[in-house]
């Protein structure tokens, strides 16, 4: 995902000592446990899972493993991901949950996401219905079993245009009003997620503002090379979801030929 926030500290090696001012970190899924293993976290923010059933149990049984050795951390977890519900089964750790009320694609931005059915991980019996899914398995989701998504502590409207997001933020009471220099709604989830973390943290809008307007959108997973005169693109996908963002971004642009491999 799109590092929103910028790191404070990182490790050269797990040979090195640990940073001391080490404040923020965004970790891959198979990196938790090595992590967790040396260091005590205050919080762990879980955005998304992606992948077949096996690979989103693996990332699941990655995860609970980390918390073992955190066992007083904080969960900041979206609740729009149905795959997250039994991360903590016994309910032992904090869990603050965030999600998204509604979404307006605004002009050229609307999003053919490409529909993941899941089945209720509660009951096995049937598909998830959604009263909203905003992309992919995410979304507004229950099961006529009962299941269904947790109540929120942190929640957003969200207008998203082709080349920024405007996101209405609720949290106790209060209303905040940000602008995300970049588009898609899976950006803005991104978005949501460092801004839960700094309301739960107290910290002041005017910084959270201040960082989003600082922001520079860093594509990793994109390159760009001169042929023949002419700027060629090229952008990895690994999934649905990136493959769809991809396509959006190339439909958006003008005078653009896409070459698939």
């Amino acid at each position: 995902g799109q590092k929103i926030l910028p790191l404070k500290a990182y490790c050269a090696s797990f040979k090195q000592r640990w940073l001391t001012d080490c404040y923020l970190t965004i970790l891959e899924k198979d990196e938790l446990s090595e992590y967790f293993d040396n260091i005590t976290f205050d919080y762990l923010i879980l955005n998304n899972l992606f992948g077949s059933n096996s690979d989103i149990n693996e990332d699941k049984r990655r995860i609970k493993e980390a918390l073992k050795s955190n066992p007083d951390i904080t969960l900041i977890i979206n609740a729009d991901e149905p795959n997250f519900y039994d991360i903590d089964k016994e309910n032992k750790i904090k869990k603050i949950y965030f999600g998204i009320n509604s979404v307006d694609f605004i002009k050229n931005t609307e999003e053919v996401s490409g529909e993941n059915d899941l089945k209720c991980p509660i009951c096995y019996l049937s598909e998830l219905s959604f009263k909203k899914r905003y992309y992919s398995h995410i979304g507004k989701y229950e099961c006529r079993c009962g299941f269904k998504r947790p109540n929120v502590d942190i929640s957003a409207d969200v207008k998203v245009f082709n080349d920024y997001c405007l996101m209405n933020v609720y949290y106790k009471g209060d209303k905040s009003v940000y602008k995300i220099p970049i588009g898609s709604i899976y950006n803005a989830y991104n978005a949501l997620c460092a801004i839960s973390f700094c309301m739960i943290e107290e910290i002041k809008r005017k910084q959270i503002t201040g960082a989003f307007e600082n922001y520079s959108y860093l594509k990793a997973r994109d390159e760009i090379k001169i042929c023949k005169n002419k700027e060629v693109k090229i952008k990895l996908v690994k999934d649905e979801v990136s493959f769809t963002q991809a396509i959006r971004e190339l439909y958006s642009s003008k005078k653009t030929s896409v070459i698939f491999c």
